[in-house]
This record gives C-alpha cells, structure tokens and sequence, in this order.
C-alpha cells in the first residue's frame, strides 16, 4: 500500500486503520458498515480505536468538523408525562448527551428549562443550548349551592369540583360558622361566605377562588305547657302557673295579667284581687339566635264571693268561736249588704 510515517494502528474484524504522523487516517480491508470510510478532510487526528469483533472505527481529532444542532418543540403544554425537546444535527447523527437543568431525565413539571445537548464523536463535535418552557394548564372550580340554614341546623356538607379533578380545600371567609375538611358547623345568625381553592400542581395553575354565600336564620320558640285556667272566685287564694316551658334561648317564660282589677302576676304567681275576667299571657324574648316565641294566652274568670260563706262567717263570728267579737259579724253583715246592693244594681 506503500503505507509510512504510521504512529498507530488498529485492527477490527475485517477492517484495520492506520494513524499517520501528519494526523490523517488510513483504513482498509472490508467497509460492509462503512468502517473504513474516512470523513473526506479529516485531519489533526490525534487517536483512532477499533475492536476484534467491532465494524466501526473511531477517530478523535484535535480540531473536529462542527456539527450544528437544532433544538425545536421548545414550549410545551404540561398533561403529566415527560416533555422531550426536539433535536436535530447536521449530519444526522445523534446527539450523545441532553440535560435539562443539569439533568438526564425529561422533566414533567411546569416551569422553565435550560436544555444542553452534545453530539461528540471522533470526528465531529457539536453543542447547543436552549431553553424549554412546559406551560401549565389552567383550571376552574364550580361551587356547589348552600341552602340558606336556621339557627340549630345540624352540620352539613359543602362541595365543589375542580375541571382538573384535583382536591379542593375550603374556608369559612366570614359568618358564623367553622369548617372542617368538608363539614360546615353553624356557630350564629348571620351570612356566613364559604371559599373553595384549589393550588394547583406541576400540570396545572391554581384554580381562581370561588365562594357561596348562605343565610342563617334565627331559630324560633315555642311556649308549651300553659293549658286552661280553673275559674276562680273572689276571695280565693293565690294560684301558680306550672308546668309551661319556653324555647332555646334561655329566656324566662313571663306572664301578664291584662286586667290588674281580677289579678295581678308576680313571676308565676297570680293574686286574685276582684271578680271578672282577665287574659293571662305567657312571653318569652327573643335573642341574637332565637326570635321571640308566639305569645300564648288564656282567660281567668273570677266569680264573685259566696254569700253563703259570708254568712257563716259572720254566724262563727257571733259565737265568738273565733274571738273576735259582734265587730266581726257587723262587718261580715256589712259586707253581704254591699254585694246584694251590687247585684240589684
């Protein structure tokens, strides 16, 4: 072959390659793969490799040919999987290193991206660097309508959907209520505002922050337990009013006596003071969480006194059983004129 000037030589299967002292390269024997084909203007070679079972050969030069790189698909939507630039090189080869932010693994996040690829082989060299931009998607929540409640209501469950499928978390922006997770504990009266977020992730933005707004009404009362009153008659004792029982807010069941000639009240004490007709009415007030119970009345008559009891009053007074002398049946006769004289009128 007339071959000189050789600082290295190495052998393949079939094919063998020279380097020579003025850096260029030599091959010969089979080329099936292409293995003794040499890069027209190849030179500054500084080493060559080859194998006993390889088809390829390897040349490293000190001053390779440039082998320019594209990188294109460089701003992407994120959806969860690994988002790989596109890269192509001028002769076709592959690039033999891409990182993204230093690393060897595609990244699936939302973010930016500083991508570096390499083609480096023996007889050519090339690098490239872009920057990668994976997009987000947005997202929106829908808020599911809370009923208007009433003071007592027991707990109730909020909910909301995100269009990314992602967990919502919720809050109590104001109002008389807690929140725990999903269960919404009525605490007052008032309007209570609800908030629905949901953070998002490396696939998608933070969802905008909806609301429901609800009302919570006052809780009402009852008065039970105030049934008929018994008639009564002039003279009687005091009665008391028993057994009526008011509604959640605490407040003292009161009563009143619409005509304080028959009776006066004094807490549930009623003290008979003449003969006719009375309403009685039982109130209870209202507070910040509870409306005043409906008032409940009842009508007390009082009957004149019996004569029949004057008169024998007067007749023990007589008799002096009591002690008291003639002073108490003129008295006793006195006030038994006075009712007769009334009932002619």
């Amino acid at each position: 072959m007339g071959l000189s000037g050789v600082t290295a030589i190495a052998a393949g299967y079939y094919h063998t390659v020279a380097l020579k002292g003025d850096r260029t390269v030599v091959a010969w024997q089979n080329n099936g793969s292409g293995q003794i084909t040499i890069p027209v203007g190849l030179s500054g070679a500084t080493a060559i490799a080859s194998g006993p079972s390889s088809n390829q050969t390897w040349i490293r030069c000190a001053s390779r040919p440039t082998n320019a790189i594209t990188m294109t698909n460089t701003t992407v939507t994120a959806d969860g999987g690994p988002k790989i630039i596109s890269i192509t090189t001028a002769n076709g080869r592959t690039p033999t290193t891409t990182t993204y932010n230093g690393s060897y693994t595609a990244p699936r996040a939302s973010g930016t991206y500083t991508v570096v690829t390499e083609a480096d082989y023996l007889d050519s060299y090339g690098s490239a660097t872009a920057t990668l931009v994976i997009q987000a998607q947005s997202q929106s929540l829908t808020f599911n309508a809370i009923a208007n409640q009433t003071y007592g209501a027991a707990p109730l469950t909020v909910s909301a959907t995100a269009s990314s499928g992602l967990p919502i978390t919720f809050s109590v922006v104001c109002g008389p209520a807690t929140i725990t997770g999903t269960t919404l504990t009525i605490t007052g009266v008032g309007t209570v505002v609800v908030a629905a977020n949901q953070p998002g992730n490396g696939t998608y933005d933070p969802a905008p922050q909806v609301t429901g707004t609800f009302t919570v009404a006052p809780a009402a009362q009852v008065i039970t337990g105030f049934t008929a009153l018994t008639a009564r008659a002039f003279g009687d004792a005091p009665l008391s009013i028993t057994g009526v029982s008011g509604g959640g807010s605490g407040n003292p069941v009161l009563f009143s006596s619409s005509n304080p000639a028959v009776a006066t009240i004094s807490g549930t004490l009623v003290t008979i003071i003449g003969a006719g007709t009375t309403t009685i009415t039982a109130s209870q007030a209202g507070n910040a969480n509870y409306s005043a119970a409906a008032n409940q009345t009842q009508v007390l008559t009082v009957a004149p006194a019996d004569p029949a009891q004057i008169t024998s009053t007067n007749n023990v007074a007589r008799n002096g059983t009591c002690g008291l002398g003639t002073g108490v049946g003129f008295i006793g006769f006195t006030a038994f004129l006075m009712l007769r004289l009334r009932r002619r009128d």
